[in-house]
């Protein structure tokens, strides 16, 4: 039986995954909500134990060296002020939406929407 913590856990990844792709190419405001909203869906989740399948963090290693290095150096006074949240976020919701293949086309044409109007904006500012 789902339960509803799972179910809302799904419905606010998959939210969070389309407020992304909006908000990546237009808005760093609403990044931040929406990496919130992918964390509390991902505690939801958590919490009903429907969190697998997780993505492999090795491409992720790389990337976030610099980061780590910044959290151990500060450690313990400013480790939990570093926002590691906003580059794993989107990383583990996108993953938990493309499991399900329907969302794909629907996330490609809300980003290249998106990336439209931010391609507009830019030409009518440089006029």
């Amino acid at each position: 039986m789902i339960s509803r913590l799972e179910v809302w856990g799904e419905r606010l990844v998959v939210f969070s995954t389309f407020l992304f792709a909006v908000s990546i190419p237009t808005s760093m405001a609403l990044d931040n909500i929406a990496s919130g909203i992918g964390l509390l869906g991902l505690l939801f989740l958590l919490i009903s134990k429907k969190l697998s399948p997780f993505p492999s963090l090795k491409p992720l290693l790389f990337l976030l060296v610099p980061q780590l290095l910044e959290a151990l150096i500060k450690f313990p006074a400013k480790i939990f002020k570093t926002d590691f949240n906003l580059h794993l976020v989107p990383y583990f919701t996108v993953y938990r939406t493309l499991l399900k293949k329907d969302y794909l086309e629907k996330l490609l044409l809300l980003l290249a929407i998106s990336s439209i109007v931010l391609s507009f904006s830019v030409i009518f500012e440089a006029f």
